[in-house]
């Protein structure tokens, strides 16, 4: 109960965040009846993957009744996120014969902040899931191996399949199996033939996911690099295997590298533990091979490298949640050093022991946890995404609670250029239940014919200062806002401050992107669209546009921006809004 509540506590404290792209297509995605869930263990999936049994059954079974409520997700994580953490106890405990290794081991993959990835969302479910099946395997082998039980031969074998089915990187398993087998410490019951089984599965598993499904388009001869070695998902041998190794010590230690392992350690005395534990541990590692708990330090290092193999042999697209499982493995081995560690101090200090011990788990702890907040909330794939797709989603319903069908949402999303990643392509459609809906974005490149503008069929948005601002309106009187821009061209006007006369008032605009420049800026009062003004920017982006005095500050909205000798207008969303007013 302690380790689920801490659990909740680091990865789970913000439950309803919303979801990242991946899930969003996977509930669009998602199977719409019984047999057409069957029809995916013959098929890849509309992502080129085959999982069939871990990529959309979630969303299949939830999103009918929860549609965007995102607390069940979120249990259904939960519950099998911490059945992992009792995978690891289960398979330090197996591994080792010693249940204060296990617990050593399982403090140590608790708060670990890689779980930040899988825990954060529902698209992780296969890697989940692909752990579970993976772990259960490797346990019921080891049971096979020490008491020739054929059932758990045959359970090893039935959850390997469910591994693969779940996720492709369960290629790994015959490996870690023969690992375990060379290994594992005491009378083994069983000889080198019983691993036979495993890479018959493999074998045939290979055979109908790359030679006949061809998942991700891949082919045998892709993996030993004579793929295009710079598509997404190339594999290979070479540099980048020690590369990516060199990468996963750096993230399981906490560190930071990589442009998907960016996060920022601004405790200067957290850093300096996290060294310190570093280096404790590479210490530990050369005295326990000293030691009769070798195995034990192997077993987990194995586990981990063969575990991460297929990952590692990624070339341009090694992720930190791929170390997910092989993260138990690493928590074996550093369960296995605690434990001598404290054995040596209790033999020899023995008040020092216990202290010392709650003192590296709970820097550890400390440490993990709070990156852990910090990704979850900052990452790009993470938290930066989710908030992308809930404000559009949140600020699209507040002013439209219904669309005709057929509609066309034009978003301005100069200010969140990562929004047609964050929205999936489906986030419309699954918001208001409608196929027929479509959003188009600028920086993406749209064409929108009049006829759909003048059939009331468009609705124009704008990405402004964290928000969106409907500009329909502006757009129907002004239909050349629609006419497309170069997608890098985006300007942001400011009113910094407002000089009344007599008989007029000046608002002083400042555009940083223009200074020296002469502008038309298009603006409405009250809601009608006005002439354009002529504006001659002085160095610092900065000209008075005046008013008559009658016009109050709050029915001025800032509509559009154009260099004077340009054509194409880049529309504002701005309502007047003061940074110094005199």
């Amino acid at each position: 109960m302690l380790l689920g509540a801490a659990q909740i506590a680091i990865f789970f404290h913000d439950p309803r965040h919303f979801f990242i792209a991946d899930a969003l297509m996977w509930m669009e995605y998602r199977y719409r009846s019984f047999w057409e869930f069957l029809s995916g263990f013959f098929r890849v999936d509309p992502g080129l993957w085959y999982r069939p049994l871990s990529q959309r059954t979630v969303q299949s079974l939830l999103f009918p009744f929860f549609e965007f409520n995102p607390l069940p997700y979120r249990l259904i994580t939960f519950l099998l996120f911490f059945a992992c953490t009792i995978a690891v106890y289960l398979l330090g405990k197996s591994l080792t014969e010693s249940r204060r290794v296990a617990w050593l081991s399982v403090l140590v993959f608790t708060p670990h902040l890689i779980h930040t990835f899988p825990t954060y969302d529902v698209a992780f479910t296969p890697e989940l899931l692909f752990t579970l099946f993976y772990v259960g395997s490797a346990l019921l082998y080891v049971r096979f191996l020490r008491t020739r039980q054929f059932a758990a031969l045959a359970g090893s074998l039935a959850l390997f399949i469910g591994s693969l089915l779940s996720k492709e990187t369960a290629v790994a398993l015959p490996f870690t199996v023969l690992a375990i087998w060379f290994l594992l410490p005491g009378i083994k019951h069983a000889t080198g033939r019983s691993l036979i089984p495993f890479f018959g599965i493999l074998g045939l598993y290979a055979l109908f996911a790359f030679g006949y499904l061809h998942i991700r388009n891949l082919n045998f001869q892709d993996f030993f690099g004579s793929r295009d070695m710079s598509s997404e998902y190339a594999f290979g041998s070479g540099a980048h295997i020690w590369r990516n190794i060199r990468m996963s010590l750096n993230w399981i230690f906490g560190f930071p590298q990589g442009v998907h392992g960016h996060w920022i350690i601004d405790r200067p005395k957290m850093l300096l533990g996290m060294e310190l534990l570093q280096a404790g541990a590479y210490a530990g590692v050369v005295c326990v091979l000293f030691t009769r708990r070798r195995r034990f330090l192997l077993l987990g290092v194995t586990w981990f490298l063969s575990t991460g193999r297929p990952a590692f042999a990624l070339v341009n697209h090694f992720l930190p949640y791929y170390l997910f499982a092989p993260l138990m493995g690493f928590a074996v081995a550093m369960g296995s050093i605690l434990d001598w560690a404290y054995g040596e101090l209790d033999g020899r200090i023995p008040r020092t022991a216990i202290a010392a011990l709650v003192g590296v788990l709970a820097t550890w702890t400390t440490a993990h946890a709070t990156m852990a907040r910090k990704i979850g909330a900052e990452h790009a794939l993470l938290g930066q995404g989710a908030r992308v797709s809930a404000t559009t989603i949140r600020d699209i319903r507040s002013m439209y609670p219904t669309l005709p069908s057929g509609t066309h949402v034009v978003l301005f999303n100069e200010d969140a250029p990562s929004a047609p990643r964050e929205h999936g392509g489906v986030l419309l459609q699954l918001a208001y239940n409608d196929p027929s809906l479509t959003m188009h974005y600028v920086t993406e490149g749209f064409s929108i014919s009049p006829e759909d503008l003048n059939a009331g069929r468009v609705v124009a948005l704008k990405w402004i200062d964290g928000r969106i601002v409907d500009i329909t309106a502006f757009i129907e009187q002004w239909p050349e806002l629609l006419l497309p821009h170069a997608r890098s061209t985006n300007y942001h006007l400011e009113v910094s401050s407002v000089e009344f006369h007599p008989r007029r008032v000046s608002y002083v605009v400042h555009i940083a992107e223009l200074p020296g420049s002469e502008v038309m800026v298009l603006y409405a009062i009250d809601g009608k669209v006005m002439e354009p003004a002529r504006l001659n920017l002085d160095d610092s982006g900065a000209a008075s546009l005046d008013l008559p005095l009658s016009t109050p500050p709050s029915a001025l909205a800032f509509v559009a921006v154009r260099q004077a000798m340009e054509t194409t207008w880049i529309p504002l969303g701005k309502s007047i809004h003061f940074t110094t007013v005199y």
